[in-house]
């Protein structure tokens, strides 16, 4: 008992100090592993290459596609589409930031969008509250459902060697996020008090000739083009094992696994931006997608390794605590999971390190894919990256924190996008799955 209380405390030690030092989750992963070899005499699980390899490889696509302008001309076409129905923005922001981080993969490149989503709202009177908390909330819907984002390919290497598709994911967790992003943009089409012209700065500069009225040029438009494509065969191939090159093992015709698919495919991309639109090498690794999926990878390879090690030596002590209390009851767990999701602030992390749990106390995989929604609760805590730029943007002030720091702006479409996501994923599992 006393070495699991001590590993038990180092594995909670290493969460607390990563999150508060940012960026450092996964180095001091590493140093909690190094700690239970050396000091406890642990055998560690096998690394988890092939999850950090498949994720580098999306950074390097994301980073090259930015490289050549090809995000910038994402933004500007999103842009218009928000622009064009000024009114309505309280719904149509949200659905086009979650279409936006869709295809790209990361939700914090909503923060391109969040600037143009102020403009427009006040253009048109509306109070910029509500699409900028929407639109959020949808960036981190978004990436539960992509097929390209980190806490998908998370998700993936977790459910599908236990018989859970990748076609089942995407179909249950989609219409999931998409409900959930319509209910939020519902909850929140009043809130607060409509805003007077005169409560909006007025020496403020307008960024519509900077955001509306770019020029692109060829090259950018095609290396989106080919990006876009790959995204939608990735989703096929995924979806479609049989279209996949096959291979014998052991006498029997085998597939291609769609985590090596998705390796060559991304980095294949990368080398037609760089050899047909003219893109350095050198560009894309200063891309500051590409250092941010660097800290991405680091938190991912870090914790997964560590809580796989801690989960897979303790077994025995884990089940009986947790069964002691009642945790194995999928809603006690699903609480569990939301609760302690707040304070690890990522989605990918949250997944890799509370869905194997899960799956020791006996919990069906489909019953976790139905309870994904409940990883979003990164909003709670207004310290999330989109959330503070969203803040900024708003010179109103209408999007705010409260006296109590989470009574914030976010914490209503927040919370309704996860109750209404519970809700139709529980639903879509019993009735389809």
């Amino acid at each position: 008992m006393g070495t699991f209380l001590a590993e038990l405390a180092i594995f909670i030690g290493v969460i607390i100090v990563g999150v508060k030092k940012s960026g450092s989750l996964g180095i001091i992963s590493i140093l909690g592993l190094a700690i239970y070899i050396f000091c406890f005499g642990v055998v560690p699980t096998e690394a988890p290459l092939k999850i950090a390899i498949l994720i580098f490889s999306i950074f390097v696509t994301s980073s090259a596609l930015g490289a050549c302008g090809g995000f910038k001309y994402l933004t500007y076409l999103s842009g218009k589409v928000v622009a064009k129905y000024p009114k309505m923005i309280t719904f149509i922001a949200p659905l086009v930031s979650f279409i936006f981080v869709f295809l790209c993969g990361s939700g914090y490149i909503v923060a391109a969008l969040l600037p143009m989503i102020y403009e427009v709202a006040k253009k048109s009177g509306v109070r910029p509250e509500r699409p900028l908390t929407t639109s959020v909330i949808a960036a981190n819907q978004a990436v539960l459902c992509s097929p390209i984002s980190a806490p998908s390919l998370a998700l993936i290497s977790i459910l599908t060697p236990l018989g859970v598709d990748i076609k089942t994911i995407f179909f249950v967790l989609t219409i999931t996020t998409v409900c959930g992003v319509i209910g939020a943009a519902f909850s929140v089409y009043n809130m607060g008090e409509d805003l007077k012209p005169e409560d909006f700065p007025v020496d403020e500069k307008s960024l519509d000739d900077n955001l509306l009225k770019e020029s692109f040029n060829k090259k950018t438009k095609i290396a989106v083009l080919f990006f876009l494509l790959t995204v939608i065969i990735i989703a096929i191939l995924g979806i479609f094992e049989n279209l996949r090159p096959t291979s014998i093992v052991n006498g029997v015709k085998t597939p291609m696994d769609i985590t090596s698919m998705m390796v060559i495919l991304t980095f294949s991309l990368s080398a037609i931006i760089i050899f047909f639109c003219g893109v350095k090498p050198s560009k894309i690794f200063e891309e500051q997608t590409f250092r941010v999926g660097g800290s991405v990878i680091s938190s991912v390879f870090g914790i997964s390794w560590l809580s796989s090690t801690f989960f897979a030596c303790n077994k025995a002590m884990i089940i009986s605590f947790v069964s002691s209390v009642g945790a194995e009851q999928v809603w006690i767990f699903g609480i569990f999971v939301f609760i302690l999701s707040i304070f690890i602030t990522s989605h990918t992390a949250a997944i890799l390190t509370f869905f194997p749990l899960g799956l020791m106390l006996g919990i069906s995989p489909l019953s976790l894919l139905a309870l994904t929604p409940v990883i979003d609760s990164v909003f709670i805590l207004p310290s999330f990256p989109t959330i503070q730029v969203a803040l900024e943007v708003d010179k109103t002030g209408s999007t705010h924190v409260g006296k109590y720091v989470i009574n914030h702006s976010f914490i209503r479409p927040g919370m309704v996008a996860i109750i209404v996501g519970l809700i139709v994923s529980h639903l879509l599992v019993y009735f389809f799955c």
